[in-house]
């Protein structure tokens, strides 16, 4: 109905403007502009205001509203023309400030803009428009405290800017490590949200806020406690190199936790400790207890993450001395975008064997590792890539092993995780073997399928694993297969 109320209008000025002399002629088109400008219509616009203006230079109106229909075409460059022209004619004209502000705003220049919008919201204190403005240019150059006085005055008067405002409050709040505001802030625009995208985007925004008020979190705790079955039972319980060729069940437990002594959100510095422990049914000799220490500290810098740990580990089988280990890892990890980061790390690892002396040694580890989040942070999808040298005190340990790893986590439904991955060394020794009187040469396949579901509390889960070895070999007594199958109830805090 309007839109035809306006065409009518229109052919009327037309009509009118027919009979008259160019001056009136000029009005006529002003008009006309100013119909299709209201209408939303810029591009229309622009053509009557130019018509208007070969009939009257000299009309500041049509000046002002051809500065008007730039700045909502976007075209600044033309917008400041004529705006300018209105300023020098009149430079106290009504609607020409704000009009002004929202031009420096356009092209970037937030510190003026907010000075004109100040001086707008000043001389017309319920001009919310101007208030909000504001807020958004003084987010833009950094100045949250500033924005977020702005923007919650916005919010306050009027319901419409609310959820807008309330939204980029929240990223204020969140730049000034104010979690709390951030995720009240969000959760109101998400509520409040007029559009499907800005519900979205708040929804995103407190995804990362609950990872990063968990992440603030000083401590963690997780246990878990599991049954197996394993169709070959392990002789080497820490490297997995021999086998015995006999099934077993067993109860295994695991327990881990971490403090942190310093926990800021760019740095964190603590100390944390893991046990685990196997307890077979048959093959009572073979029962694995280790002690593994942790002391890390980690730095955050622009997209980055520096960190260092040491991990002193101890382990036992049949409760006697078996293995002494002391990792130093040093990693670099970098954030590339917003779904995908890269970690590269180093360990130095020193190895005391109690019952082998000739093992005893040390070995030098780099790795690379890639996460990419799939669509609609559905899950993840890792690859990585690393090499092993080993040296030790007899000439038959010496081993060179390259390692190429890819894995898939993908939340098939509400609560439920699936884990797919896959694992395969090429394993090089350096020395002809004593006993065999060849190199040894040794290609090992590993997969691993696992579901993971939440039950009762998102903390508490339960997990099935089927995991498959093959390990290839040029001398016959080392190639082995094993499958095991596992059942598990995890509590993670």
């Amino acid at each position: 109905m309007q839109q035809t109320l306006t065409r009518i209008l229109m052919i009327t000025v037309l009509i009118v403007g027919a009979w008259v002399p160019a001056h009136a002629a000029g009005s006529g088109y002003y008009d006309l502009g100013v119909f299709a400008y209201e209408d939303g219509d810029y591009a229309v616009a622009e053509g009557y205001f130019l018509k208007s203006l070969e009939s009257n230079p000299y009309n500041i109106d049509v000046y002002h509203y051809l500065g008007r229909t730039y700045l909502r075409l976007e075209q600044a460059q033309k917008a400041d023309h004529y705006l300018m022209i209105v300023e020098k004619m009149e430079p106290g004209r009504a609607g020409l400030t704000a009009d002004l502000a929202l031009l420096n705003m356009k092209e970037g220049n937030y510190e003026k803009a907010v000075f004109l919008f100040d001086k707008v919201s000043k001389a017309d204190p319920e001009d919310v428009l101007a208030v909000y403005r504001a807020g958004i240019c003084a987010y833009r150059m950094g100045r949250f405290k500033d924005a977020l006085s702005r923007l919650a005055r916005s919010a306050e008067m009027s319901p419409s800017v609310k959820p807008n405002a309330d939204y980029y409050s929240g990223i204020c709040a969140f730049r000034l490590n104010d979690m709390d505001k951030a995720f009240e802030k969000f959760t109101t625009a998400r509520f409040a949200a007029a559009s499907d995208t800005l519900k979205k985007d708040a929804e995103k925004w407190l995804k990362i806020i609950s990872a990063e008020k968990a992440a603030m979190k000083p401590y963690s705790l997780y246990a878990s406690l599991g049954v197996t079955y394993d169709d070959n039972v392990v002789l080497d319980p820490v490297d997995t190199d021999v086998f015995n060729d006999q099934g077993d069940i067993s109860a295994v437990a695991y327990l881990s936790g971490r403090y942190n002594l310093v926990n800021r959100r760019y740095l964190k510095a603590g100390i944390g400790y893991s046990h685990y422990q196997t307890h077979h049914s048959r093959w009572r000799d073979y029962d694995l207890a280790g002690s593994i220490g942790d002391f890390f500290i980690n730095y955050r810098v622009k997209g980055y993450k520096l960190g260092l740990t040491y991990s002193p580990s101890y382990y036992w089988v049949r409760a006697n001395s078996f293995l002494a280990r002391n990792d130093l890892s040093p990693e670099v990890t970098w954030q590339v975008d917003e779904k995908t980061a890269a970690t590269f790390s180093y360990t130095f690892r020193r190895n005391n064997y109690f019952t082998d002396p000739a093992r005893d040694g040390h070995a030098n580890v780099v790795s690379l590792d890639l996460i990419r989040a799939l669509p609609k942070n559905a899950g993840t999808i890792t690859g990585g890539i690393g090499y092993e040298k080993n040296f030790a005190k007899s000439n038959d340990e010496d081993y060179g092993q390259l390692e190429a790893r890819l894995g898939l986590n993908w939340q098939v439904m509400d609560k439920t995780i699936l884990s797919i991955s896959g694992i395969y060394d090429a394993k090089a020794y350096e020395s002809t073997d004593s006993i065999f009187g060849i190199k040894r040469d040794d290609d090992r396949y590993y997969g691993a399928v696992s579901i993971t579901r939440s039950v009762f509390y998102d903390w508490l889960s339960i997990s099935v694993d089927l995991d498959h070895t093959f390990n290839d070999s040029n001398i016959k007594y080392y190639e082995y297969r094993r499958n095991t199958v596992s059942f598990s109830v995890s509590a993670n805090l």
